[in-house]
This record gives structure tokens, sequence and C-alpha cells, in this order.
């Protein structure tokens, strides 16, 4: 069956195709390719949106300008996704006090802008292990969030494959569904996979 209907993106977005990594009754996970006004070239972003009243809201965004942007990130993600760091930072990062971070490091940082990679091990009074990506700007005099992307050991390799193959051409044409992998979040039944979202989804 043919997917006819557009993600739920911005109306000024040119979208040339995209990679669903998962798509739920009220969850959906997938990476976007398209193009914006007054920028030259496409872009990539994962995007994580919850329905809500009938209608899919965003949750996190994470742009991909280039595969050189990708490969840095990803090895700076991969690189702690795949470990399991005590509490190692020594750089402070303005994320909220609910979130305990173990282990951090800024990809960029301007007078403007602050791109970085954060380990959480807690959230308020529970453990947790995730890694977020986090772009902030500085405005009013404060660092105010403008993206977020989190993911798991159990969900990375999924995003990988889907990014790459956004960054590839494939998922145009039509809106063929395009499925990155098994949903990494767990089985359709079995809940797990609600319960991934609804953590990843709250807003710090």
């Amino acid at each position: 069956m043919t997917e006819t209907t557009r993600p739920p993106v911005d109306d000024a977005i040119e979208v040339s195709g995209k990679v669903d990594i998962y798509k739920k009754e009220e969850w959906w996970r997938s990476v976007v390719r398209y193009r914006t006004p007054g920028y030259e070239g496409e872009r990539h972003a994962l995007y994580l949106w919850h329905k809500e009243d009938g209608r899919w809201r965003r949750k996190q965004k994470y742009v991909i300008d280039d595969p050189e942007t990708w490969q840095r990130d990803k090895e700076v993600i991969g690189s702690m996704v795949k470990t399991a760091p005590g509490n190692t930072t020594t750089e402070e990062f303005p994320t909220s006090d609910y979130l305990s971070v173990a282990q951090g490091e800024t990809i960029y940082r301007t007078d403007e802008w602050w791109k970085a990679v954060t380990y959480i091990i807690r959230k308020g009074s529970y453990d947790t292990r995730e890694v977020s990506v986090y772009l902030w700007q500085h405005d009013g005099g404060k660092w105010r969030r403008r993206q977020k992307y989190t993911t798991k050991a159990k969900r990375w390799d999924d995003d990988v494959r889907a990014i790459e193959r956004s960054l590839q051409g494939d998922g145009g044409g039509g809106w063929t569904p395009t499925s990155a992998g098994d949903d990494p979040s767990g089985s359709p039944g079995d809940g797990t996979g609600i319960l991934d979202a609804l953590e990843d989804a709250v807003e710090f």
C-alpha cells in the first residue's frame, strides 16, 4: 500500500523523501529529507512526533546538514551509546536540573549557538541510560534549547540505518513506506515502545 500522507512538518518545507523508523497509533519516528527556503541543498532531520487530539505534534528534531556533519556526530554519539560512563563530566551544560549528566562533549560552540552530546543517567528519581544531542541558542542572556534528539543502545543501530538511507537518497518517490528495520523500541503489543517514546519525549 502506498503512503500518501505528507510528514507533519512545516508547510514551508519542501519534502523530498522519508525513511520511517517506526510508526504506531500515537508515535511516529522518521527521518525526513527536505529543502527549506533560503538554504541551498537538501537537509535531513530525524523527528519524533506524538499524536495529541488527532494531530501529530513534534517532540524531537535533529537536523543533519550533510554527510560530514553526520560522520562527526555519529562518532561522538556512537561512542557514548556503547559505553557506561561514571560521573566523569567536567563541563556544565544548560540542561534541566531534573537531568543527571554523567558525560558530555561539545561538538561546537559560538557566541550564539552551542551543540553538544550528553549521556543522561538519571531523570529525577529514576535511572536511565540514554544519549541526547542538544542544540541551544543564546537568546536574552540564556541558552535556550532549539533541537533535541535522544537515543539508546537498543535503538541506535536503527537510527543510523535510517539516517544513512536518507543521506543516500532512499525513501522518496510517491511516499512508498520505507522501514529502517524492525521496530527498535519493542514489538507492537508489548508496550515497551510506548514507554520508550514517552520517556524520550519528556521536554528537558
